[in-house]
């Protein structure tokens, strides 16, 4: 796929930013948090593992979906040190599994309850819809800018004498334009990474601030993001249990750090909507 970078731009909204797409890339970061491996998580959407009929089969005989998952772990297992790949009939629930262990001794599973949690699920949905924008190498192409001449290139130049008369007017000296320079091309091999370019190179000249709390804005930046009554969104917040509520308030913010450890930990993939 060859665009420029305006062209880029546009290709990296459709696959990341649209509303069918925007959490794309939330998504995978959410599913690689049970396969711990970037290029494995990929491997779910792009095989199309959303079915539970992808993992069943008899026990000398997994299905084809298995038998695919299989070799492409095992295409990638000495680029990231995996120490054993390979399939397996779950007895108890009587479906295949592929299980890989990574390079630190741990082992993950890929099977029918990973590929069936909601961040799964929404992976596949929303890659389905960019699919075809996903094609890699990603060429972006940076257009010079073009020099512009001057504001009165072409206009007449008049002249003024010492009494304050006008003095007949004289042609504009052509101003000589500079020559494009060659176009800078770049090229990217995921549309994770071609994303973040089009990203940096979008954010140059600008500045990007992030506050903690509203008491580390000056006051022109409080009233211009929060204050403002053209601007400011009022939301209501209603507490239907105030017990719980109260309950997790104290987990978080109180003073017992194995409570609040605890309750991260039993909670951490299920989080939604998440501020940092």
């Amino acid at each position: 796929m060859k665009a420029t970078v305006f062209g880029a731009a546009i290709l990296s909204l459709l696959a990341f930013s649209s509303p069918a797409s925007a959490q794309l890339g939330g998504f995978l970061d959410k599913a690689q948090k049970r396969t711990r491996d970037e290029k494995v998580t990929e491997l779910l959407p792009r095989l199309d593992l959303s079915k539970r009929a992808d993992f069943e089969g008899d026990k000398k005989t997994p299905s084809k979906k298995i038998e695919k998952l299989e070799k492409e772990l095992t295409k990638i297992q000495k680029e990231r040190q995996f120490k054993e790949v390979a399939s397996r009939f779950d007895e108890e629930h009587n479906l295949w599994e592929v299980a890989f262990t990574n390079a630190q001794g741990a082992v993950h599973v890929i099977n029918w309850e990973l590929v069936s949690s909601p961040e799964s699920r929404q992976l596949i949905s929303k890659y389905k819809q960019i699919e075809t924008n996903l094609e890699p190498p990603f060429v972006v192409e940076t257009i010079a800018r073009a020099s512009s001449a001057a504001a009165n290139d072409n206009e007449a130049e008049e002249e003024v004498s010492e009494d304050g008369e006008s003095a007949p007017k004289k042609a504009a000296k052509p101003v000589a334009k500079k020559k494009a320079a060659e176009p800078e091309v770049v090229e990217k091999t995921t549309a994770r990474d071609l994303f973040a370019y089009v990203i940096a190179q979008g954010k140059k000249d600008f500045m990007v601030q992030r506050y903690k709390g509203l008491g580390e804005m000056t006051a022109p930046q409080l009233w211009e993001t929060t204050m403002d009554p053209e601007r400011r969104t009022l939301l209501s917040v209603k507490l239907e249990d105030i017990a719980e509520c109260e309950t997790i308030f104290t987990t978080l913010m109180g003073e017992d750090v194995e409570a609040r450890r605890k309750f991260i930990e039993d909670n951490a993939l299920d989080v939604k909507n998440l501020d940092i």
